[in-house]
């Protein structure tokens, strides 16, 4: 008994309802937090690490419930299957993001305005309101990489968005950048302008930005320098480079504005990245993207392209009015 009365643990501050005192044997604001890990990066002594491995983000003063990283990934179309697309961005030609129609919607319908609700705009205004209504006391946030938010974007005309942390380093003082899941695109925001997001929100509605590939090609020009292959090219090669890149960039952007395409699916990534043939319905003749890229010289082959699409586009309803 005498050893009971006096351990260290017999003290009136202790808190049995405490987590991190159970588990630490002291209060998570007497533990520094290992600032690598803190921030979302590796730290390489993992568990001998004396300080805490816990993200910044995984608490907060006013006890909000916070969702550091939730999933809600529609199920990704099988092989060889057909499906409906709109692209939303692109990093690249062979690079984008795409919204996939849902199976049985007629573009025609959208085209005319005929669709009575529009989930993604519905669960828009319903963040806007609520957030906006909540009101925001003025606070450090400190956000993790692959952390899920809501972010107010100037890019959405200041709605409030779901999106992902993707950079919180050499972007500016207290700014992220951060990929916006239902749109496809990046943007460099302040953390004023991130708010936790709430579960509801991201249960509501699948996820509806699908990262795609085109499949079976290989760019004849160099498409990005993330390994420095441009320092290996003369000044003059660099610019036909560029031209090129341009060129081809254009190219996409005028095949694919403004319509709804059929894409075929040949393959899914682990990452759940869907490789594609992406075809071009909206007219009596059928335009294969894949091949009008190798047919322009901006692609050569890796495995050799269909001559014709296996589906019926009006079994998909893809044919939308002029």
């Amino acid at each position: 008994m005498s050893q009971d009365y006096q351990s260290s643990g017999n003290l009136l501050e202790n808190d049995p309802d405490d987590l991190n005192q159970a588990i630490f044997g002291e209060k998570l604001s007497r533990r520094q937090l290992c600032k690598f890990f803190s921030r979302g990066k590796t730290c390489y002594k993992g568990s001998n690490c004396r300080f805490l491995h816990q993200r910044k983000t995984d608490y907060h003063s006013e006890q909000t419930d916070v969702a550091v990283i939730l999933e809600n990934w529609p199920p990704a179309p099988e092989e060889d299957m057909p499906v409906i697309i709109s692209v939303l961005s692109a990093e690249s030609p062979f690079h984008f993001w795409a919204h996939i129609l849902p199976q049985n919607t007629n573009p025609a319908e959208i085209e005319y305005n005929t669709v009575v609700s529009d989930p993604l705009a519905d669960l828009t205004r319903k963040m806007t309101s609520h957030y906006r209504l909540r009101g925001y006391k003025e606070s450090r946030y400190y956000p993790a990489i692959g952390e899920i938010v809501a972010v107010k974007s100037k890019e959405g005309q200041g709605s409030f968005r779901r999106a992902r942390i993707t950079e919180t380093d050499d972007v500016g003082e207290r700014k992220c950048q951060v990929f916006h899941l239902d749109h496809g695109t990046f943007e460099v925001v302040p953390e004023s302008d991130l708010r936790v997001m709430e579960t509801d929100f991201i249960e509501e509605l699948p996820f509806q930005a699908h990262e795609m590939f085109l499949a079976d090609l290989k760019p004849t020009y160099l498409v990005n320098d993330a390994e420095g292959d441009s320092l290996l090219l003369s000044e003059t090669e660099r610019e036909e480079n560029k031209a090129r890149a341009e060129a081809v960039y254009a190219y996409f952007t005028e095949f694919v504005k403004d319509k709804w395409l059929v894409a075929k699916v040949v393959e899914t990534s682990h990452e759940g990245a869907l490789h594609v043939h992406l075809w071009d319905c909206s007219d009596k003749e059928l335009m294969f993207l894949n091949k009008k890229l190798v047919e322009h010289g901006f692609a050569s082959e890796n495995y050799r392209l269909p001559q014709q699409l296996d589906t019926n586009c009006e079994s998909l309803a893809v044919s939308i009015p002029g």
